[in-house]
């Protein structure tokens, strides 16, 4: 289980630390969403995303970030997590709930676990809404979470957005329904 727990903390720490340290405001917003393609996929970041990829290995697993800053709303991230043994879907849902749910101080909602797909996969999607622990900015945080049918590969992909720059729930399907699983 805490194999598990690792990538999906990396992804919201990356986002959550954004929070923390950007006061920045730009208003040179568009509309046209940002290609992204490489071997394992290809996805549409939500408009003026800056995608930076950056790799982890701790305990044995290698995770994959593809972060999309959203100039000062927020993030879009994609974590792509190998295992070198199999994991089942059941941990997957567990590392989602208790995960996300100790980001957030006591008094934060979260909204049920809902079973929807990410790329061709089932997967399973929370939604969030609170203070982060580490700050008193309200921040909304969107998730789904998917396992490869062979147990070997977590897809997690998040948006995190301060309540006042909310990206919106039909944005937020986009990016996560964009997701082309290769």
């Amino acid at each position: 289980m805490k194999k598990l727990l690792i990538p999906v903390i990396g992804v919201i720490a990356f986002a959550l630390g954004w929070f923390l340290t950007n006061q920045n405001s730009n208003d040179n917003h568009n509309d046209i969403w940002v290609p992204y393609d490489n071997p394992l996929f290809s996805i549409q970041f939500p408009p003026n995303a800056h995608v930076e990829q950056e790799t982890s290995q701790d305990k044995g697993l290698i995770t994959h970030f593809y972060n999309g800053h959203v100039l000062d709303a927020g993030w879009a991230n994609v974590g792509v997590t190998d295992y070198s043994t199999p994991t089942t879907k059941s941990k997957a849902e567990s590392a989602l709930t208790e995960t996300f749910s100790a980001w957030f101080k006591p008094g934060s909602w979260s909204g049920p676990i809902t079973d929807t797909t990410l790329g061709s996969l089932p997967a399973k999607e929370q939604i969030f809404r609170g203070m982060p622990t580490d700050s008193n900015t309200p921040l909304t945080l969107h998730v789904r979470v998917a396992l490869s049918e062979n147990g070997l590969r977590l897809w997690t992909l998040t948006t995190s957005f301060k309540d006042s720059h909310k990206l919106s729930e039909t944005d937020c399907n986009k990016f996560f329904d964009s997701l082309e699983i290769k």
